[in-house]
């Protein structure tokens, strides 16, 4: 996994106060589809950055531990989580660093497209207790907002043209079931999903300054973060006609069962 976007305590602290806490809306989804009212003792979410994903797996869990290869995110994390039942360590979710059979749940949120798979999966397979839960999921910010076609049209236009996707980052796979068989999963459920949330102006730019594929363009070509974020209120003004848009997110999740 390529850490570089993150290991910054701008982009940590970022990551617990502008981005979307639309992990809960996910936990929900796989409640209702899957596990119903089951509670796990040891849970990890790996690639937990700040810790939202770690704070929305807790409620599934007795005790969790988030890791993440940033230190920045983690040292975020324990400063914003301090309350019995939480843990959080610098380790990475392709040499996961936790004995052999030993949590029952594994969640990774947004880290599928970063990490490599064969490593993952070896890697989870051995922590994972026999019927453990391994949870993916991602969600990201579309081309659409609602009854916004303007956003649309800057999207296209005008954000990817000057914000293409970062280098390093992986195209998201799909498995198959023969894919994760090998490794002693079973497939309980893979689906994609649409999820909304409000921004104003300042919070959506704030939010867009999070991204790697703007962060990856800091200091190139004499691009520096105050510019880009001047870029981002200029061209975002016909958007943003309304005090709050919402903004459409794209989603998916996955869950296997270790056999």
């Amino acid at each position: 996994m390529d850490g570089r976007f993150f290991d910054d305590r701008r982009i940590a602290k970022g990551y617990a106060k502008d981005r979307p806490f639309l992990h809960t809306q996910v936990i929900d989804m796989v409640k209702k589809e899957c596990i119903g009212s089951r509670i796990f003792q040891n849970g990890l979410d790996v690639g937990c950055g700040a810790g939202l994903s770690t704070r929305a797996l807790k409620a599934l869990c007795n005790e969790v531990t988030g890791i993440d290869i940033s230190g920045e995110m983690i040292e975020e994390a324990k400063t914003l989580y301090t309350e019995p039942g939480y843990a959080f360590r610098k380790g990475s979710g392709e040499a996961i660093p936790f004995p052999d059979v030993s949590v029952d749940i594994i969640s990774g949120a947004g880290m599928i497209n970063w990490t490599d798979r064969n490593a993952f999966l070896i890697s989870a397979g051995r922590v994972l207790e026999k019927r453990g839960i391994l949870f993916l999921y991602d969600f990201w910010i579309s081309d659409r907002m609602v009854e916004n076609d303007v956003y649309s049209l800057w999207w296209h236009d005008s954000y990817r043209k000057n914000f293409p996707v970062a280098s390093g980052k992986k195209e998201m796979p799909w498995w198959s079931d023969e894919d994760v068989t090998s490794y002693g999963f079973r497939t309980v459920k893979q689906t994609s999903f649409y999820l909304k949330w409000g921004f104003t102006k300042e919070e959506f730019i704030r939010f867009m300054m999070l991204q790697s594929d703007v962060n990856a363009q800091i200091g190139k070509e004499g691009k520096t973060r105050e510019a880009i974020e001047d870029w981002f209120a200029t061209t975002l003004t016909p958007v943003f006609q309304r005090e709050r848009e919402f903004g459409v997110f794209e989603g998916y999740y996955w869950l296997y069962e270790k056999i």
